[in-house]
C-alpha cells in the first residue's frame, strides 16, 4: 500500500530520531542520567511525565531546586572513597566442576585497591570471601549453579562514611559452575544457527554488554582470543550469530560501533542482556539454562549499602541498590543494566544551564533562572536540572520505564497499550484525513522500524504537548510546506517563524 506524506514524514522522521536512540549508546535499560536538553524543558516536559507523576514529584524537585560511649574514635578510621572495579576475569568465575571452598578461594582476588578519602594514592586492603548462598549444598543435577560472594575486611581500619555509601560500589564475584557432565550448552548446535539466522534475517537483534565494567570483544569464540575492541557496560550490539568454545559454552557473533568505527567479535552469552521475544524464545528452545541462583535475605556489612543476591543490581553504586533491589524483588524478570557514560554529573549539569534548557513560566519559581529569549519561558534552574538529571529519583515502578530499553516487543507494544498513553491528547482518535488512528499509526511505524511505539508516542507528546497547535504539525502552513509534518520538531531551531519554516524544511528534505 502506498504510504501518505504524513506517514512518509512520520516514518523518516521517527528513523532518524532512533538511529540515536537505538543504534547508540541510549539503548539501554541502564539508569543513566538523561540528557535533559530544550525539548525536555518545554511546555510538555513537565507534563510529559505524568500528572501524577507531577502532583507526586512536585515537592521533591522544589527542595532539591531550592538546595545548592564504648564506640571507637571515628577519626582513627580511614574512610574509603571508592573502590577499584575487579576485572570481567575476577568478576565472574567459570568452572567445569565444583571446585572445594577451600580451593575456590585461592582463586578469589586477595586484596581489593581503594582511594581513602583525602588521598592522592590508593592503597591496597586484605579481604576474605563470603558467599550469599550455601555453597556447600548439593546440585540437583539440572542446569549449572550460581553462586555470589561478597568482601569482608577490617572496618575498623578502612570504614565507609555515610555520605561515601551513596556512592561507593563494592564489588562481588559470581562464580558459575557449569558442569561438564552436562556436556555442551546447546545441544544441537547446527539446528540452533538455522533457525538464528532465521530469527535475523527477519530482524535486527539488538542486545546490552553488561554484569562487567569492560568487556574485550574477541576475535573468536574463546577467552584467550585476540581483542578486537574493548567496550564499556551498556555497549550496544547487535546479534548476528552464534557458536561453541571448545569447553561447550556458548558465545554470539555481535556486531557493534564504537567512536563510529563498526566492529564484528564474540561475546560471551551470559555478559549480554536483551529484551527480544524472538531471540529469547529461541535461547528457551536450543541453549541450556543455569540453574537459578538461590535467593535469601540480603545482608549489610556496616555502613555499606545492602548487597544482594542479584548481579545485575549489584553493579549499580550503593546508592540505587535499595530501590533496583524492591523492584527486582517485584519483578524478577526484569534486567537492569548500568550504562558507562564517562561523564562527571556536575560537569554534565553544568553543560545543560543556560540556552540549553528552558522551562516554561507556568512552573514553580525554585525550578526557574532568569527569562529566556522568547516569552513564555525561563532557563531552567541547576537544582531543577540536578533533579531531573539524577536518575535515583525515578527508580519507581512507574517512572523506571524512562530508561526502558527501545526496541520494539510484540507482546506488549499493543495498539491498546499506545491508545492509553494517547488518551487525554489531541492524537487520541484519527489522524486528519489519514484513515487510521494515531495510535495504530504509532504501532505500525513502531513494528515496521522495530523500535518501541511507547517512546514514538510519548515523544511526540513531548514534543508537541497535549493540544498539538503547533503549525509544524498542521500540514498546512503554506503552500510550500502543504503536506508536510514534523511531530518530534527535528531541525526545528531558531524562534518564531523561523523555527516553524526550518522544521518544515527539515520534513520536506527527508521527504
Amino acid at each position: 500500500m502506498k504510504k501518505s506524506q504524513w506517514e512518509k514524514n512520520m516514518m523518516k522522521l521517527a528513523a532518524y530520531l532512533m538511529a540515536f536512540s537505538i543504534i547508540g549508546s541510549q539503548a539501554t535499560v541502564s539508569m543513566a542520567a538523561e540528557d535533559r536538553t530544550e525539548a525536555s524543558q518545554k511546555e510538555s516536559g513537565a507534563d510529559v511525565q505524568g500528572d501524577a507523576a507531577k502532583t507526586e514529584e512536585t515537592g521533591d524537585a522544589e527542595k532539591a531546586a531550592g538546595e545548592s560511649g564504648g564506640q571507637q574514635d571515628p577519626s582513627e578510621i580511614r574512610y574509603i572513597a571508592s573502590i577499584e572495579a575487579l576485572s570481567a576475569e575476577q568478576a565472574y568465575l567459570t568452572y567445569e566442576k565444583k571446585p572445594a571452598q577451600e580451593e575456590l578461594f585461592e582463586d578469589l582476588p586477595g586484596t581489593l585497591t581503594v582511594t581513602p578519602e583525602g588521598a592522592e594514592d590508593t592503597k591496597e586492603i586484605e579481604v576474605v570471601w563470603e558467599c550469599g548462598t550455601d555453597y556447600e549444598a548439593e546440585w540437583s543435577g539440572e542446569g549449572k549453579e550460581l553462586y555470589l560472594f561478597t568482601p569482608k575486611w577490617d572496618e575498623s581500619a578502612y570504614g565507609i562514611s555515610q555520605e561515601a555509601a551513596e556512592t561507593v560500589t563494592i564489588p562481588t564475584v559470581t562464580v558459575e559452575i557449569v558442569h561438564s557432565e552436562a556436556a555442551g550448552e546447546i545441544k544441537d548446535l547446527e539446528t540452533a544457527q538455522e533457525d538464528l539466522d532465521g530469527i535475523i534475517a527477519q530482524k535486527n537483534v539488538l542486545a546490552l554488554v553488561y554484569l562487567c565494567e569492560r568487556y574485550e570483544v574477541k576475535a573468536e569464540p574463546e577467552s584467550d582470543a585476540d581483542t578486537v575492541v574493548t567496550v564499556v557496560c551498556g555497549q550496544s550490539v547487535q546479534i548476528v550469530g552464534v557458536e561453541l568454545d571448545e569447553a561447550g559454552n556458548v558465545w554470539y557473533r555481535v556486531s557493534l560501533y564504537d567512536q563510529d568505527q563498526n566492529y564484528t567479535g564474540y561475546i560471551e552469552k551470559r555478559y549480554l542482556a536483551t529484551s527480544d521475544e524472538a531471540f529469547l524464545q529461541w535461547t528457551d528452545e536450543y541453549v541450556q539454562k543455569a540453574q537459578e541462583m538461590p535467593k535469601k535475605k540480603t545482608r549489610t556489612i556496616s555502613l555499606m549499602s545492602t548487597i544482594s543476591s542479584y548481579p545485575d543490581v549489584n553493579q549499580f553504586p550503593a546508592s540505587y541498590q535499595n530501590k533496583l533491589l524492591a523492584l527486582k524483588r517485584q519483578y524478577p524478570n526484569w534486567i537492569f543494566v548500568k550504562m558507562e557514560t564517562g561523564m562527571d554529573f556536575n560537569t554534565a549539569v553544568s553543560e545543560e544551564l543556560g540556552n540549553k534548557s528552558w522551562i516554561s513560566n507556568s512552573q514553580p519559581a525554585s525550578w526557574k533562572n532568569g527569562a529566556a529569549g522568547q516569552s513564555g519561558w525561563s532557563y531552567a534552574s541547576e537544582g531543577i536540572l540536578r533533579y531531573y538529571m539524577d536518575p535515583r529519583n525515578f527508580l519507581s515502578e512507574s517512572s523506571i520505564f524512562q530508561f526502558e530499553q527501545l526496541t520494539y516487543n510484540d507482546s506488549y507494544h499493543t495498539e491498546s497499550a499506545v491508545q492509553a498513553i494517547l488518551a487525554n491528547s489531541f492524537m487520541k482518535g484519527d489522524i486528519p484525513n489519514e484513515g487510521m488512528t494515531y495510535a495504530g499509526a504509532f504501532t505500525a511505524i513502531g513494528r515496521e522500524l522495530q523500535v518501541s511505539p511507547f517512546h514514538l508516542a510519548s515523544r511526540v507528546l513531548q514534543e508537541q504537548g497535549t493540544n498539538g497547535t503547533s503549525q509544524l504539525i498542521s500540514g498546512t502552513y503554506n503552500e510550500k510546506y502543504r503536506g508536510y509534518y514534523n511531530y518530534f520538531n527535528v531541525g526545528a531551531s531558531g524562534r518564531d517563524t523561523e523555527l516553524i519554516i526550518n522544521g518544515l524544511e527539515e520534513a520536506k528534505r527527508r521527504g
